[in-house]
């Protein structure tokens, strides 16, 4: 039996798989999962460079022990390929990359971004020259499939970006479609993914056409994220209200690009109205009538309809690229085990199609590893990054 090898390098855990595999059809439903485990970050994490070196110093020797306990335990099993999560790359065509140097060089300076999964591309070319494979990314969070007019703003020096859970919506995408016996690039598909942060892309002859920054930048607000927000009053936001003096000068910046860049990205969204960031104590508030986080129970259903409302909004956005409508709808990530926000979301939006399928959480490790399978038998393309 070969063996894939699976990383996940997140901000406060690592995420690690073992999947094995006899036949060579490329077929990703014979695959199967030998291993699964989560080891806690042995560092903060800190997007400090030096700090984030650190880290990848600590957890790479403790990812590489891992594997090779596990290939001790299980001797006669060899090694086929090494699949890792993408970090933030320059933006991407959709697909699976083989991971070069190049590649490895950009995450670990971050050259175009900083974040623990940065991590995980490098680790794995480590243990492909240790164990004589190609190790390989798949669809990145920077995969860039946007249809040209969809990044066009009213602000020529700002253009959208296409950063969201691209992994997880091809791979549901792919269940879907083999589901109802279609081919994926034959569906007309909106998927929302709804975790820490909220991705929602309409898929269209097996692209991606368009898709809010789920990262900073744009989209409902989430557990954790502001989403879109007003532009004059988070300008004013950042600055004081302006004193002149006799030269006429305004005031200083008084929150830095770190401190605000924190604030709508982890200190947001539900978290600033209930100080909460676990789903599963809201839907237990709400089914027991009670409040939460310091606002009463009212207040509460009122926080969560407006965030259903504003997660079907952006739904209901894309249909104007259409303008008719889709196969299907589908919700995933955590947030789709939560009942009671699923049910006001299919309400809102049952209207755009007569089919909404909710596949709740999400399985990267296995996508990564059906990936990185059907690259190493042949099935898929195998593309190169070129910086």
């Amino acid at each position: 039996m070969y063996i894939i090898p699976v990383i996940n390098t997140g901000s406060t855990s690592t995420k690690l798989a073992v999947y094995g595999y006899t036949m060579n059809t490329g077929r990703e439903e014979e695959i199967e999962e030998l291993d699964r485990s989560i080891l806690k970050a042995p560092a903060s994490g800190s997007k400090e460079s030096i700090d984030f070196l650190v880290d990848y110093g600590k957890r790479k020797h403790q990812i590489i022990g891992y594997f090779d306990n596990f290939l001790l335990k299980h001797k006669g099993l060899k090694v086929g390929g090494i699949a890792a999560r993408g970090g933030l790359l320059k933006p991407l065509p959709g697909g699976v990359y083989k991971i070069d140097k190049k590649m490895v060089d950009d995450l670990l300076e971050c050259r175009y971004g900083s974040h623990p999964s940065n991590m995980s591309a490098p680790i794995a070319f480590e243990l492909s020259k240790k164990y004589g494979v190609s190790s390989f990314i798949a669809y990145p969070v920077v995969t860039d499939e946007m249809d040209r007019i969809a990044k066009y703003t009213g602000f020529p020096e700002i253009k959208r970006k296409s950063i969201f859970h691209a992994l997880n919506q091809k791979a549901v995408s792919r269940y879907v479609s083999r589901e109802l016996g279609r081919a994926y690039e034959d569906l007309r598909i909106i998927v929302c993914h709804m975790g820490g942060g909220i991705s929602v892309g309409l898929h269209v002859n097996g692209k991606v056409v368009d898709v809010n920054n789920a990262l900073d930048g744009e989209g409902p607000f989430s557990i954790e994220r502001a989403g879109t927000l007003p532009a004059g009053d988070l300008v004013k936001y950042c600055f004081k209200t302006p004193a002149v003096d006799n030269k006429m000068q305004v005031n200083k910046l008084q929150i830095s690009e770190s401190q605000i860049i924190r604030r709508i990205t982890k200190e947001s969204g539900i978290y600033a109205y209930l100080g909460i960031k676990d789903a599963r104590m809201i839907g237990e508030s709400i089914n027991k009538g009670k409040g939460l986080g310091g606002v009463s129970y009212n207040e509460l259903l009122e926080i969560i309809e407006a965030f259903a409302y504003r997660i079907s909004k952006e739904i209901c956005s894309l249909g104007a690229y259409l303008g008719e409508k889709l196969d299907v709808i589908i919700l995933t990530g955590g947030l789709s085990y939560f009942k009671y926000l699923t049910d006001k979301i299919v309400g809102r939006v049952k209207f755009m199609s007569e089919r909404i399928m909710i596949y709740p959480g999400e399985n990267e490790l296995r996508a990564l590893a059906e990936y990185v399978y059907m690259a190493i038998v042949g099935t898929v393309k195998i593309m190169y990054y070129r910086s």
